[in-house]
């Protein structure tokens, strides 16, 4: 039976050194989950054991002694008292069954993570990554490489983009600037460089404008009393600015609005 397993990086399992190539067979009797060599019929459910992230190695073997499974779980985990390590799986294998899943229009997220992390410069239509579902495309936003985070700039879902200007990477969050959203230019001031929110200092929504003071520096603040004339904003600045801050925009509220606001503390 042809089936598939992982291995730590050094090609052992449960501390026992495997090679490819070799065949192994069991001195003691079979029980699934406590002795024998443990499979999967299905590649991607091997990732129920080790960490997607770990990035262990995957082998194609063959079961050929008694094989034993589980009436109870839903995963393809078999277990054999004998088995071959018939090779280690490449990039092409990996991409291959990748891409069958996304045209049978079931793309396995696992596999697919692991894939772009492992191989980081896979090549991939960029329509592929698109046309994912928003599950999917946020753990390629949040776990693999710049490559195809720039894709994923122009993703049809907010939270997508979002979990991209958490990302701390000044390239992709420049992508962002020009963004539409609220929540994500929101996240952007927040996670962003002062390089950012000075841009964002000067966007056209007010709300956009109160996040840039609320994780903004001194700076940033002192650029936008320059031209600031919502009083909400400016409210925001007596609020959380700095002494002189405090006073020019007290100054403004009263000279655009008419609102003293020392006077109204009296």
């Amino acid at each position: 039976m042809k089936a598939y397993k992982a291995f730590n990086k050094d090609l052992t399992c449960n501390d026992f050194q495997y090679e490819v190539g070799q065949t192994y067979q069991l001195d003691e009797p079979l029980r699934l989950y406590y002795s024998g060599f443990h499979a999967s019929t299905v590649l991607s459910d091997v990732f129920y054991y080790y960490n997607v992230l770990t990035l262990p190695r995957l082998c194609e073997v063959e079961l050929l002694g008694n094989i034993q499974k589980s009436t109870m779980d839903m995963n393809s985990i078999r277990a054999t008292d004998k088995i071959k390590i018939v090779r280690e799986l490449k990039q092409k294998d990996v991409k291959r069954l990748v891409m069958d899943s996304i045209r049978d229009g079931k793309p396995n997220r696992k596999l697919l993570l692991y894939l772009m992390v492992k191989y980081p410069r896979t090549k991939m239509d960029p329509q592929i990554l698109l046309n994912l579902p928003e599950v999917e495309q946020s753990w390629i936003a949040t776990w693999t490489k710049p490559h195809y985070q720039k894709i994923l700039i122009h993703s049809k879902y907010p939270y997508v983009r979002e979990t991209l200007a958490r990302s701390k990477d000044k390239r992709i969050q420049d992508l962002l600037l020009h963004d539409e959203n609220f929540v994500v230019l929101n996240t952007l001031a927040k996670y962003g460089q002062d390089s950012h929110r000075k841009v964002l200092a000067k966007h056209p929504d007010p709300y956009i404008r109160l996040a840039v003071i609320k994780y903004g520096n001194t700076k940033v603040i002192d650029i936008m009393l320059d031209t600031e004339e919502d009083s909400n904003v400016l409210f925001a600045i007596v609020q959380l600015g700095t002494e002189k801050q405090k006073k020019k925009a007290k100054q403004k509220m009263k000279d655009l609005f008419g609102i003293d606001l020392d006077k109204e503390k009296e």
